[in-house]
């Protein structure tokens, strides 16, 4: 099976990626809940909020959440850990999907 690039809904606090490569939209608070936003938009989620994974509302079928710590992260820190989470990701060959992850 050959998955397409993983989508990225990246938390609004971290550094601005300004490269077409890794696919990259922003999320404020201000849209509402970021785990509903990354369902509709099919969106795996990178946020600094180590609260997400206490949330007893995220949904299993939810994509991927990575929660990063941004001390010292920078654009291209950023870069390099998105793409590496993304080779992680999708070169796991126990998961069909990467929902729940």
């Amino acid at each position: 099976m050959i998955r397409k690039p993983i989508r990225w809904l990246v938390d609004n606090k971290l550094p601005h990626i300004s490269e077409n490569y890794p696919d990259t939209v922003y999320y404020s608070d201000f849209f509402g809940d970021i785990v509903e936003e990354a369902i509709g938009s099919d969106r795996a989620i990178i946020t600094p909020n180590e609260q997400l994974l206490h949330s007893q509302t995220i949904p299993f079928n939810s994509p991927p959440i990575v929660i990063i710590n941004r001390m010292h992260l920078t654009q291209e820190t950023l870069v390099r850990n998105l793409r590496h989470f993304e080779f992680c990701l999708l070169h796991d060959k126990h998961n069909e999907t990467l929902n729940g992850q």
